[in-house]
């Protein structure tokens, strides 16, 4: 198979930025952890599984790169639940 020229080449995936619909959790406030539980958890988690790795939220004009994962019982620090 020859080489693709450079100009045939596909386009690198970009980032989305999407508005973050969830009024109850503030992702500025929200820092390194933010526990949530119950409708709350299951919206971000609906939103979530739409997203993907180069998915970005905006909300009150910022940008942000959100990680979700789920908080183990004996992690201190993590303000919540919401």
């Amino acid at each position: 198979m020859p080489p693709v020229p450079p100009d045939e080449m596909p386009l690198e995936p970009q980032p989305v930025l999407w508005a973050w619909p969830i009024a109850e959790v503030d992702l500025g406030g929200a820092a390194d952890c933010l526990a949530v539980e119950g409708e709350v958890a299951a919206e971000v988690g609906s939103r979530f599984a739409l997203a993907n790795q180069l998915t970005r939220f905006e909300q009150g004009g910022v940008a942000y790169h959100v990680v979700v994962r789920p908080v183990l019982p004996d992690e201190p620090g993590c303000p919540g639940p919401r």
